[in-house]
């Protein structure tokens, strides 16, 4: 997982986005969400929460939406795969943009 959220790291440093690593969020004052990090400006009004498996968002879908998030799951990369940035555009061109508009990357 370190790789993957290194080259996470790595594709937001290079498309000039905000992420936090690390993020973690309370939902419902009870319910600890420890996402790898958080891209500001992705998916929703609080940006996207990047998990590293989806069984720990499954029960909290509803709770994590109406708390301002979205997320998306970053799966281990196989042994043969490499950095990539433009995949790294593209998920963030499907997250869709929830900044303020005038800061919208050219690329996005």
């Amino acid at each position: 997982m370190k790789k993957r959220l290194s080259w996470l790291v790595q594709a937001c440093d290079e498309l000039e986005l905000h992420v936090d690593r690390e993020f973690t969020v309370t939902l419902d004052g009870k319910h600890v969400i420890h996402a790898v990090a958080r891209v500001r400006d992705l998916g929703a009004e609080k940006g996207m929460l990047m998990v590293s498996d989806y069984d720990e968002v499954k029960a909290h879908l509803a709770q994590i939406t109406k708390a301002g998030y979205g997320f998306s799951v970053l799966d281990k990369p196989s042994p043969l795969e490499e950095y990539d940035l433009e995949r790294y555009a593209q998920m963030f061109r499907d997250c869709g943009w929830s900044g303020v508009e005038s800061q919208r990357p050219q690329w996005m």
